[in-house]
């Protein structure tokens, strides 16, 4: 008679497999695990001819004839979804026109046509994370309104990847454009539309342009590789805030021709002009930031009464360039050759000296403070301004420059200074590089840890049993 030993691990694996079955992962080589998307598992693209709804009658014909799921309602619009359309160098590749049924076209792969989506004279749609290749225009909106474009990917255009022509209350959002000899989004005679967090690159003309509309918001996008980064020309009341612009062989942010719009907390690097403002009145220039551009940081020409507050402008050819007729109010704008944040001295060092080129129309006074100690006093000027930290001991000091205006601003710079013997090597300045995202590895879920704790403890607990055979 023999006796089988085992230990009853093998019979726990298929409980552990069920388990991660039943909280929606699985196993993989790498450790680490992926929730299930039965949703996107499950979704199939079909091949189709190409696609023309003109009315209403037409659209519900075709939508019983195609089976499209909904009944053009609000509550439950039509759905054109998870087709494969190559147009062979047609008209379009979906047109709809005349109607102002609720619909969405979603998920749907287009390429090779002169028009990929084309919403013409209707409302009530949304186009969502749809491809678009090898078009003229990508997608287009004629006289359309209350429409929302979101997450679309458009590449490889001649004209516009997304154009947009008198068509008003709209939404173009976290939609990709980019590469070949086309603007990226371009909106002309248009209203009260908002272009948020959309991300354009390597496109030959303009990235963003708006020109002849009314109170457009252009907010959150990314423009690099372009021509002019975000062009806007003749569009009164609009805001243009949270953009990066970068890499433009042109101006990174142009306003031109317009009254009373708002930059606002952009940031533009790396292109010929950071931001340009040109015979345009009433506009504001708020919080914006300008560095490593070629020519000018910020520039303003022509026009009346515009505005420049809290700017920054650093490591341009030229920080600012301003035509002070275009001018109206300065308050606490920054230039510096580089943006400094440390610095060394030798200590009883004459030469070394923090500088600061504040542009502000009613300058009053300043403070500096050593360790929250005051350190010296004094009234500034609009232009340069210098502070000697010298003749102080050798340590490492925390320096707080405070300056105050007319308008009741008040703007405080702080600089750590390390005063080295007057015998040590030459005193050095540090420019900061701009902090990178972290990029962090998955590991194995909480669960899953817990589910391993408790077949480790099972096991641990429960001795090998014997089987008389």
């Amino acid at each position: 008679m023999s006796i089988l030993h085992y230990k009853p691990m093998r019979h726990l694996i298929p409980m552990f497999v069920f388990l991660l079955l039943l909280l929606g992962v699985a196993p993989t080589s790498s450790g680490t695990s992926h929730s299930l998307n039965p949703t996107s598992q499950l979704t199939t693209n079909k091949y189709s001819l190409p696609i023309s709804i003109s009315g209403n009658v037409d659209f519900i014909n075709q939508a019983k004839q195609n089976g499209w799921r909904g009944n053009g309602s609000s509550s439950n619009p039509y759905y054109i979804e998870n087709l494969v359309i190559d147009g062979n160098d047609s008209f379009f590749g979906i047109v709809i026109q005349n109607t102002d049924l609720y619909f969405v076209i979603n998920n749907t792969k287009i390429t090779n046509c002169q028009y990929g989506i084309y919403i013409r004279k209707s409302s009530n749609f949304i186009v969502s994370s749809n491809t678009v290749t090898n078009s003229r225009v990508g997608l287009y909106l004629w006289k359309s309104n209350y429409g929302t474009l979101s997450g679309n990917t458009v590449s490889q255009t001649a004209d516009s990847g997304i154009r947009v022509e008198e068509s008003n209350y709209s939404t173009l959002s976290n939609n990709t454009v980019s590469g070949g000899n086309s603007t990226g989004i371009f909106i002309t005679d248009s209203m009260l539309l908002n272009v948020l967090n959309n991300s354009v690159y390597d496109v030959r003309s303009t990235g963003i342009e708006l020109y002849r509309g009314f109170k457009v918001d252009v907010s959150d996008n990314s423009v690099s590789g372009s021509y002019d980064g975000i062009t806007v020309y003749n569009t009164p009341n609009s805001t243009v805030s949270g953009n990066r612009v970068s890499q433009s062989t042109g101006d990174g942010i142009r306003l031109s021709s317009s009254i009373n719009s708002i930059l606002r907390k952009n940031v533009a690097h790396d292109n010929l002009v950071g931001i340009r403002v040109g015979d345009s009145s009433g506009c504001l220039l708020l919080n914006n930031m300008a560095f490593n551009n070629s020519k000018y940081g910020i520039t303003v020409s022509f026009g009346k009464e515009n505005g420049l507050i809290k700017n920054i402008a650093f490591n341009n050819a030229e920080q600012f360039n301003l035509t002070m007729s275009a001018v109206s109010t300065l308050r606490m704008n920054l230039a510096q050759s580089s943006k400094v944040r440390s610095l060394s001295v030798r200590e009883n060092s004459i030469g070394s000296s923090l500088n600061w080129t504040i542009l502000d129309s009613k300058p009053t006074s300043y403070s500096v403070y050593k360790n929250s100690t005051l350190f010296s006093s004094g009234t500034w000027v609009s232009g340069f301004n210098s502070v000697n930290p010298g003749n102080i001991s050798t340590g490492t000091y925390n320096l707080t420059v405070v300056f105050k205006n007319g308008y009741g601003d008040v703007v405080q710079y702080l600089v750590w200074v390390k005063v080295i013997p007057a015998s040590a090597a030459k005193a050095s300045t540090t420019t900061p590089t701009l902090p990178t995202s972290r990029v962090t590895t998955p590991g194995i879920p909480w669960y899953v840890s817990i589910v391993l704790i408790l077949i480790l403890a099972v096991v641990k607990r429960k001795p090998a049993r014997s089987i008389k055979l």
